[in-house]
């Protein structure tokens, strides 16, 4: 079995957190492009008690790097395991 060297690893992680920043940030800069979209968001953000606007999760998104994703990853796993019945 060939194995591609650490770095390799790690440039395709990186291209590949970036491809799905990418095509999440296209999905809330369309977010209310079309108007039925828009009406179904608008009835969302009516009938939640909690709501982030789309641009309010853009702003985040943009702000976003790759380091704290990474860091966040262990915190996750730490709490989904410590919630698992034993």
């Amino acid at each position: 079995m060939f194995v591609f060297g650490e770095s390799w690893n790690r440039n395709y992680i990186l291209w590949s957190m970036q491809v799905i920043k990418e095509d999440i940030e296209r999905a809330y800069r369309n977010a209310n492009m079309k108007p039925l979209k828009h009406s179904a968001y608008l009835r969302l953000q009516a009938l939640k008690e909690r709501f982030w606007h789309a641009d309010d999760k853009l702003a985040c998104l943009l702000s976003l790097t790759v380091k704290d994703v990474t860091d966040f990853i262990p915190q996750l796993f730490n709490q989904v395991i410590s919630t698992l019945p034993i």
